[in-house]
C-alpha cells in the first residue's frame, strides 16, 4: 500500500468576518478621514493683516449699526 499523501486544507473564507472587516476599515476611515483635510490644506495660520481687516471691518460696522440706531430713534421721534 501506497502512502497517500495529505493535500493541505484550503481555509474556508468566511464571508461574514471578511465583511465585518471591510465594514471596520470604512469606518476608521470616515473618522480620520476630516482629521487628514484638515491637515492637509484646511487648517492655515491667520495673518496679522487679515485680523486687521477684521478688526477695520467691525469698526465700521459698528459705526453703521450707530447711524441706524440714530435714524431709527429720529423716525420714532418724528411719528410721536
Amino acid at each position: 500500500m501506497a502512502k497517500t499523501q495529505k493535500q493541505p486544507k484550503r481555509q474556508k473564507v468566511d464571508k461574514r468576518r471578511v465583511m465585518v472587516a471591510v465594514l471596520a476599515g470604512f469606518m476608521a476611515l470616515l473618522i480620520l478621514l476630516p482629521m487628514f483635510t484638515m491637515i492637509m490644506g484646511g487648517a492655515g495660520a491667520v495673518t496679522q493683516s487679515e485680523i486687521d481687516a477684521l478688526k477695520q471691518e467691525q469698526a465700521e460696522s459698528q459705526a453703521r449699526q450707530e447711524e441706524l440706531k440714530d435714524q431709527l430713534a429720529e423716525a420714532e421721534e418724528k411719528q410721536s
